[in-house]
């Protein structure tokens, strides 16, 4: 059996556990097997969300379409660096 991966949150340029610490399962529909562990969040991880999201507007408004599809592309390979 493989290992489950366990994802943090990542807020303003980096992960984090979430504030209470829980995790859950996310679970594959068909077969109900634990594909990863995930931070549960609440108004805290919320919160901060808000506030990354605001901080980082001005700068993501005036990046081109073509610099974001690079930056996603590098935030996809960062996710499979933590798991």
């Amino acid at each position: 059996m493989s290992q489950i991966a366990t994802y943090k949150y990542f807020t303003g340029g980096s992960w984090h556990e979430a504030a209470g610490g829980q995790y859950f399962d996310d679970h594959e529909p068909f077969t109900g097997q634990v594909l990863a562990r995930v931070a549960a969040g609440g108004r805290k991880e919320t919160e901060l969300a808000i506030e990354a999201a605001a901080a980082a507007f001005p700068a993501w408004s005036e990046t081109s379409p073509a610099e974001r599809a690079d930056l996603f592309r590098k935030l996809r390979k960062s996710c499979d660096d933590v798991a």
